[in-house]
């Protein structure tokens, strides 16, 4: 329409999308979800703990999403259940019903709730450089946030550690860089372990060669990111340096 006047249009498009097309990329969109999804609980070993995993909503009832289903799970373990109307509406109100009830029978006092958070899963990495530029990896990535640690040395020299990041598909997300300025406190490791309850022990401190510095790069449960916190040692004496949040 131009002008409030329909027009007779006789141009070929330039651009044609087909069901086909846009299957395509819905397809690689599903994989990574469920690579993502069966993967995690794969490499923690919890998969083999359920005996059934339901999946629901609308995206389970589409072709694509069942084809690339089998290429995680054998086809004759999947069973598909066609649902009424009727059945997926209930089943989108389960999670509302059971909301409504934990808020009745908590208010009225015929419950005692306790409820427990599982520990997240990371999802990313951390990795840093070598002398030789070599890349190790610090922090794994799907593994519980509670507390993982990694620690690299480097001469007390060392100017900054530089930081990659890559999520769960090993993606390069980030790059940061830690300064390592001359802002070290001297302090013996009876102060430091205190300080770094589970995360540095009195092995970690006795084995920091003189003019070496050592960083340890940890995450915790409060946190979504990760710490980095150097300690190094001269003349037989160590130096505490400064903790820095790196967050994503």
């Amino acid at each position: 329409m131009k002008n409030e006047i329909f027009n007779t249009v006789t141009d070929y498009p330039r651009h044609i999308f087909t069901i086909k097309e846009i299957e395509k990329i819905v397809k690689a969109d599903i994989y990574g979800m469920l690579r993502k999804f069966l993967n995690t609980y794969y490499k923690e070993g919890l998969l083999f703990e359920y005996s059934l995993i339901k999946l629901s909503g609308q995206s389970t009832k589409i072709s694509t999403f069942q084809e690339v289903l089998k290429e995680f799970v054998p086809g004759k373990m999947i069973e598909y259940k066609e649902l009424s109307h009727r059945d997926d509406y209930e089943l989108k109100l389960n999670c509302l019903d059971g909301a409504i009830k934990y808020l009745d029978y908590k208010r009225f006092g015929h419950i005692d709730v306790e409820i427990v958070n599982e520990v997240p899963l990371v999802p990313y990495s951390v990795w840093v450089e070598k002398y030789d530029g070599e890349k190790i990896e610090m922090i794994q990535t799907s593994r519980k946030a509670d507390i993982l640690i990694g620690q690299i040395d480097k001469k007390s020299s060392a100017e900054e550690l530089k930081i990659y990041v890559y999520n769960a598909e090993g993606e390069l997300k980030k790059e940061m860089i830690y300064k390592n300025e001359d802002d070290y406190e001297e302090m013996d490791a009876q102060e430091i372990l205190p300080e770094f309850v589970n995360i540095i022990s009195q092995n970690d401190t006795d084995t920091i060669q003189n003019d070496t510095v050592r960083f340890f790069v940890y995450t915790d449960l409060n946190n979504w990111g990760f710490f980095v916190v150097p300690i190094q040692r001269k003349s037989d004496q160590l130096y505490l340096g400064r903790k820095q949040y790196f967050s994503l």
